[in-house]
C-alpha cells in the first residue's frame, strides 16, 4: 500500500509461473499512524487463464470462420472468371471448395451442439449399451483414416457391464478421442483403446504416442478452442471444439472425464460412466 496515503491497495505478481493477487490493508493506531500492515495473498492463475480464454473466443471463432470463407471466396471467383480453365485444376478447385464447406458444416454443428449442451437445452436418450461393443464399431470406422498414417489402433476390452447411456452422443465421444489421438500420434505409432470395470461403474480410456501436453495446460484443454499447439491446429484439421463436446456430454451422464501424461509418452485421455 501507499504509506503516503494510507490507503489500501491491490497489485497482481508473477511468482514461478502462478498469478498472485496481493491486497494490503494498512493498521491504523488511535493517532492515525500506522502501525501494521495485514496481506491477503489469493492464487488467481486458473481465474486470470479462464478470462484469457473467453477473451480469444469471439476472435477464435471469427477466425475459424474467416479462413474457410475465404478460400471459399477466391476459389469460386476463379474457376467463375475462368482463370482456372483445365479439368484437371478445376476439378481440384471443387475439392477444396467441398473440403472447406464440410469444415465449415463442422463448425457450426458442434457450435450448435456446445450450445445446447451448456444451456441444458438438449435430451440424452438413454438405454442399457454395450461399450465394448461400441468401441469395436468406432474403432473399425476410425481404421481407414488411421491406416494414412499407418496407425494401429488396438483395444484391450475388459468383461464390463451394460450401462443406460445415450449411444450416439457416447459414440460421439469415442470419435472425438480416437480422432484426436490419431492426430497426435507419430506416424507408425499406435493407439491403445481400453475398457475397464469398477464397483460403480465404468471407464474408457484412448492412449496416443504424441508429445503430450504442458502439466500446467492439462486442467485447460477441455475449454473451448484452446488447443495447446496454437500454430499446428489448423494443419491438424481441428477445430478446438471436440474435447469441450466430450466433456459436456459425460457430465450429461454424471460421469467425469480426465486427462494425464504417461510416464513413457503420450497422453491418455479417459471418460467414467456410473452404472
Amino acid at each position: 500500500f501507499r504509506s503516503e496515503e494510507k490507503k489500501a491497495t491491490q497489485e497482481e505478481i508473477k511468482i514461478g509461473g502462478k498469478t498472485i493477487s496481493a491486497r494490503f490493508a494498512p493498521l491504523m493506531d488511535k493517532d492515525n499512524q500506522i502501525w501494521g500492515v495485514v496481506v491477503l495473498l489469493q492464487d488467481i492463475t486458473q481465474t486470470r487463464k479462464l478470462e484469457h480464454l473467453r477473451k480469444e473466443f469471439i476472435s477464435n471463432v471469427s477466425h475459424e470462420l474467416r479462413t474457410p470463407l475465404s478460400y471459399l471466396q477466391g476459389f469460386t471467383e476463379a474457376i467463375l472468371d475462368g482463370v482456372i480453365q483445365e479439368p484437371e485444376e478445376k476439378e481440384k478447385y471443387l475439392n477444396i471448395i467441398l473440403e472447406e464447406t464440410l469444415r465449415l458444416r463442422r463448425l457450426v454443428n458442434e457450435l450448435l451442439d456446445l450450445s445446447q449442451m451448456e444451456s441444458g437445452n438438449f435430451t440424452l436418450k438413454k438405454e442399457k449399451i454395450s461399450l465394448n461393443n461400441l468401441i469395436e464399431r468406432v474403432v473399425k470406422k476410425a481404421g481407414p483414416y488411421a491406416a494414412k498414417k499407418q496407425i494401429k489402433i488396438n483395444y484391450q476390452l475388459q468383461d464390463i457391464p451394460l450401462v443406460m447411456a445415450d449411444e450416439d452422443r457416447i459414440q460421439q465421444v469415442l470419435i472425438n478421442l480416437i480422432d484426436n489421438a490419431i492426430k497426435h500420434t507419430g506416424y507408425g505409432n499406435e493407439i491403445l483403446v481400453h475398457s475397464k470395470s469398477y464397483a460403480e461403474g465404468v471407464a474408457v480410456s484412448v492412449k496416443d504416442h504424441g508429445p503430450g501436453i504442458p502439466e500446467d495446460e492439462i486442467d485447460f484443454i477441455w475449454e473451448r478452442f484452446y488447443k495447446v499447439d496454437k500454430s499446428r491446429a489448423r494443419d491438424k484439421g481441428g477445430t478446438g471444439l471436440g474435447l469441450a463436446i466430450v466433456k459436456n456430454i459425460i457430465n450429461a451422464h454424471g460421469g467425469k472425464v480426465e486427462a494425464r501424461n504417461c510416464p513413457e509418452g503420450g497422453i491418455e485421455f479417459s471418460f467414467y460412466l456410473p452404472l
